[in-house]
């Protein structure tokens, strides 16, 4: 695939906003946090600090609480994962963006190998690690979440149709609104091979951007 005016499309994502909606891909967030901790950390309570309450902590953790903005905006605006919801809003309507989500999470899940040299095992075992060990600097709602997602191993079930259908499930339970993400697991199974072009093309993409940026200075 051919990557569209890159540097412009990644200029206009320097002004990185909060999403709409809190996003569920953790994999696809922790994944693309590179070697940095703090920057791990901070990509990952990222959807609990809001506006600029990230210029209130240390530099690299603000740094990933960026990332992870950078990343929901990459996500939201990318033409192929509009396709993608537009192609799946029947099934899922207005929570398609988060179903996506989880769909990707799967993807990444199952082809880790495509994309990363580590196993993915003990990538996973090392990020609840790093995670556990800051547990009490978490904003209390994320850290509440984390305590389910290490004990019943979310980030590395994503790989298994029985893993995904319960996280479609877990989070259809956890939205007070009607909505039809307990579909979620059948869609799965149903389509497993129809969005993977998609997603191949827009990870590798992703990858590169999150990767300058991070090498990239910035003014925080």
């Amino acid at each position: 695939m051919v990557i569209i005016s890159l540097e412009s499309r990644v200029a206009a994502r320097m002004k990185i906003e909060p999403p709409t909606f809190a996003r569920m891909n953790f994999l696809g967030h922790v994944a693309l946090s590179g070697s940095d901790d703090d920057v791990l950390f901070g990509n990952f309570v990222g959807d609990a600090i809001k506006g600029n309450q990230y210029q209130n902590w240390p530099v690299t953790i603000s740094t990933g609480m960026l990332l992870h903005r950078l990343i929901d905006s990459f996500t939201d605006t990318h033409p192929l994962c509009r396709q993608v919801i537009k192609r799946i809003r029947p099934t899922f309507g207005k929570y398609s963006s988060v179903a996506i989500d989880l769909l990707w999470d799967h993807y990444l899940a199952i082809h880790w190998s495509r994309y990363f040299d580590s196993e993915l095992e003990n990538f996973v075992e090392e990020v609840y690690r790093k995670l556990d060990q800051r547990r009490t600097e978490m904003p209390p709602k994320t850290a509440h979440m984390f305590t389910y997602m290490k004990r019943d191993n979310w980030l590395l079930n994503y790989r298994t149709q029985e893993g995904i259908a319960r996280a479609f499930s877990g989070l259809s339970k956890r939205i007070e609104w009607d909505n039809s993400l307990d579909k979620g697991g059948l869609f799965v199974v149903e389509h497993e091979l129809e969005y993977f072009d998609e997603f191949d093309a827009f990870f590798k993409e992703i990858k590169f951007v999150t990767g300058e940026w991070l090498e990239a200075p910035k003014p925080l």
